[in-house]
């Protein structure tokens, strides 16, 4: 049994209803074991952004990186970095969030999406305090009004992430009630141990081409 099956066993969705819950976690341990984790990392994480930037910035005309608006922690909204892959810049809207979208690609765009280093540029985002580098999703201003108010204050309640739970158990046949209940398993149980076991799972799936 692989350990993405494992995961998502343990983290399926249950039907039963669940009220806010602080992980002392968020608050101290989980910044200062990021902290570790992303210094230890940065060296090989900044070689492969530059890399990554220097061949897109010819075809893409210098229009590498592409920012759309999102919610953190609070309701705050900042600006989210990505490599271009679309054509057109595509916000996927929550009732498409497990669809397989497929629209005109640029330059390296379907390889970028399908190992997930379309996300790399986020660095920033953890570097400047908008992300961690586990969190659940971040979503559309817009999307929020899909939420109920206890899930709006759970998932307000700390910083999206680069990766998450339902980004490495995620089934396409899911609806969308699944995937923020996922996340909201991911907030109430999160631990440096399943914070390790995302990033591994992250980084197997990126070298297997399994993103999107």
């Amino acid at each position: 049994m692989s350990a993405s099956t494992t995961l998502h066993r343990r983290f399926a969705p249950s039907t039963r209803s669940h009220s806010p819950h602080r992980n002392r976690y968020f608050y101290g341990p989980k910044q200062w074991f990021e902290c570790a984790l992303l210094l230890a990392s940065l060296p090989v994480l900044a070689l492969f952004f530059a890399a990554l930037f220097i061949v897109l910035l010819i075809p893409l005309r210098g229009r590498v990186l592409l920012a759309q608006a999102r919610t953190g922690r609070n309701g705050r909204v900042f600006k989210l970095y990505k490599f271009r892959t679309l054509r057109f810049a595509v916000d996927i809207p929550f009732n498409k969030a497990t669809a397989r979208v497929a629209p005109e690609t640029v330059f390296l765009g379907a390889w970028l999406r399908r190992t997930g280093l379309d996300e790399l540029p986020q660095v920033i985002n953890v570097l400047k305090g908008d992300m961690h580098m586990v969190g659940p999703r971040p979503f559309i201003e817009r999307d929020l009004e899909h939420l109920s108010e206890e899930e709006s204050m759970q998932r307000h309640a700390v910083k999206p992430g680069m990766t998450g739970l339902w980004q490495v158990t995620r089934r396409y046949d899911e609806t969308d009630l699944e995937f923020t209940e996922v996340d909201r398993k991911y907030i109430r149980t999160a631990s440096p141990w399943l914070d390790i076991r995302i990033l591994y799972l992250t980084v197997a799936y990126a070298l297997r081409q399994r993103g999107r």
